[in-house]
């Protein structure tokens, strides 16, 4: 049967491309086909029976493979139907997320982001200045530490789709979309569950406009690739078909390292977390150990901040992904607010943007000259983070900026 389509296929063929030619006088087919037309003789194509049998071969194997990758799908797919299956693996984030799921519709901003947001601003000192202000908000602190702006992005996804219907306004740390992975999280699961397909598509966006090596361009593709592939086998996540549904999210369920934090609306101020005894402890004993280079530090993030952006600069700054997490944002009927947090770095390029109008509304916080206070030794916990005294003031500057954000916008539709 396919020997005699192929023939057919080839005679058809043939008929063409003699009409093509102007000749058809001159077809003759012996079981080769060929064209003489203008004294030209060229033999085009000849198929005996073991091609043939070739042939089909290739394509049953193609379907298979095919049929398998579509399966492979559907399979994990149904997998994740029947179990029940968390975005996030660390059991703080859950229990941030479980609280959440209870009280969304309490809240009318959000705060998203690293470390720096996570220990830097606190909802509860946000909620009262705002409040004073003339501006009564609820908010809750959504970030977590480590989270780079691809996760931070896909688990904002995670938590808008659970459609809060009173949220307004989203506060997301502005921060470069970092295509790397810390090598000891490789294949973590924390890292493979944030590599849906729409994340996914985004940091390789990221690594092409990136300006590393082809080589390393190459490795970070693979590397996310196998993450992703990861996520939709749900390697390491078969327990999860047995485990109880998630708590209630009530505070008073909330035991062990951590507990606290919800009292706080999600802040973790880094001088009251339960962590001071391991990393964190050393970290901050490294930092009053240096106290005395603080003033260089702050004078090298006002250099920083100061410095040229060249256009190369800004063309391997994902835009595409900010102009996405944007139309996410609104699509669930809130507005995007971005920040720069204080930080242990300068921000030129993140400036650069806002200044430009790629960001929409930009507060940055990391600015030595005009809020010296934010990276006074007496506020920090290390040169990265504050304490709870420095979030303390980040966050009620934060309100006021927000504030007169707000009162702006009332003038003018005044107007």
């Amino acid at each position: 049967m396919t020997r005699g389509c192929t023939s057919r296929i080839i005679r058809v063929a043939e008929l063409v491309g003699c009409k093509l030619l102007g000749n058809w006088t001159t077809w003759n087919y012996h079981g080769t086909g060929c064209f003489r037309s203008y004294g030209l003789h060229s033999r085009i194509l000849q198929v005996n029976q073991g091609e043939s049998r070739a042939l089909g071969h290739t394509c049953r194997i193609g379907l298979l493979i095919g049929l398998a990758v579509v399966g492979f799908f559907l399979g994990s797919a149904a997998f994740e139907s029947l179990g029940n299956f968390s975005f996030f693996q660390d059991p703080r984030i859950q229990r941030k997320v479980d609280h959440f799921k209870v009280q969304k519709d309490a809240y009318d901003v959000l705060f998203f982001g690293s470390s720096h947001v996570l220990r830097g601003i606190a909802p509860n000192v946000f909620d009262r200045e705002m409040g004073k202000l003339g501006y009564p908000v609820e908010s809750f602190n959504c970030a977590f530490w480590g989270m780079l702006p691809h996760e931070a992005n896909a688990s904002m996804r995670s938590i808008l789709s659970l459609r809060p219907r009173n949220l307004k306004f989203a506060f997301i740390e502005l921060g470069w979309w970092d295509a790397h992975i810390n090598e000891k999280n490789h294949y973590t699961l924390r890292t493979i569950v944030w590599h849906d397909f729409e994340e996914t598509l985004s940091v390789l966006n990221s690594i092409v406009i990136s300006r590393e090596s082809l080589l390393e361009k190459l490795e970070l593709v693979g590397l996310h690739i196998g993450h992703f592939f990861a996520r939709a086998a749900h390697l390491g996540r078969g327990f999860e078909l047995f485990k109880r549904e998630p708590s209630s999210g009530g505070d008073h369920e909330m035991d062990g390292p951590g507990s606290t934090f919800l009292a706080r609306e999600g802040f973790e101020p880094l001088d009251a977390s339960m962590e001071l005894e391991g990393h964190f402890a050393a970290r901050h004993i490294e930092f009053l150990q240096t106290i005395e280079s603080q003033a260089k530090r702050v004078e090298r993030i006002e250099t920083e901040n100061r410095r040229k952006v060249t256009a190369e600069e800004i063309g391997a700054y994902n835009r595409r992904a900010l102009r996405r997490q944007k139309a996410i944002i609104e699509a669930y009927g809130a507005q995007p607010i971005y920040v720069i947090p204080m930080r242990n770095s300068g921000s030129p390029v993140l400036l650069r943007l806002g200044k430009e109008g790629f960001v929409p509304v930009l507060f940055s916080l990391n600015d030595p000259v005009k809020y010296p206070h934010l990276h006074d030794v007496a506020n920090l916990f290390d040169a990265d983070h504050p304490n709870a005294t420095g979030a303390a003031r980040q966050t009620t500057l934060l309100a006021q900026l927000f504030a007169a954000y707000l009162s702006s916008l009332s003038s003018k539709s005044e107007e």
